[in-house]
């Protein structure tokens, strides 16, 4: 039977987090929570309760292993696999996205940095959008503007 140890580092590992990130998240160290990942070390009641926190852990499948491994309101956030319901259908971005792990990685990493730097990181990508948008645009325009003078159209 699967540890909740085990189960805590399945999910860390789902969301593509290192045990860095995790320990500043938590303001525990690295080699604590990696005891508790690999059963050497039980987490007090407090590092336990900020992993599910952090990790919004769905508290029932941490302690059996059965059901959703995260809190059902945010379950989609982190499924990176395509759902095969039919309500859900993502353009070929998302789908690109979700399945990256990089990309999950990244973004992961990016919800749980200090505020501060996540307005800086979001100001900087949004720049990086805004531009590569300008030059879809430019190319659009340009491709449009060949169509308009081709002869004989």
């Amino acid at each position: 039977m699967e540890s909740e140890g085990a189960r805590f580092k399945k999910a860390r590992k789902s969301l593509g987090f290192t045990l860095q990130l995790l320990s500043e998240l938590t303001d525990f160290s690295v080699s604590t929570i990696s005891g508790v990942e690999n059963g050497q070390d039980r987490p007090s009641k407090r590092l336990r309760a900020l992993l599910i926190e952090k990790l919004d852990i769905n508290e029932p499948w941490l302690r059996t292993g059965k059901g959703q491994m995260f809190n059902e309101e945010n379950a989609l956030m982190f499924d990176l696999k395509l759902s095969l319901d039919e309500k859900l259908r993502y353009s070929p971005i998302e789908h690109e996205i979700r399945n990256n792990p990089d990309m999950v990685a990244f973004i992961n990493h990016l919800r749980y940095m200090p505020s501060v730097r996540r307005r800086q990181w979001l100001k900087v990508i949004n720049q990086i959008l805004e531009k590569l948008a300008a030059s879809d645009q430019k190319v659009r325009d340009a491709a449009e503007r060949r169509r308009r003078l081709k002869p004989g159209d």
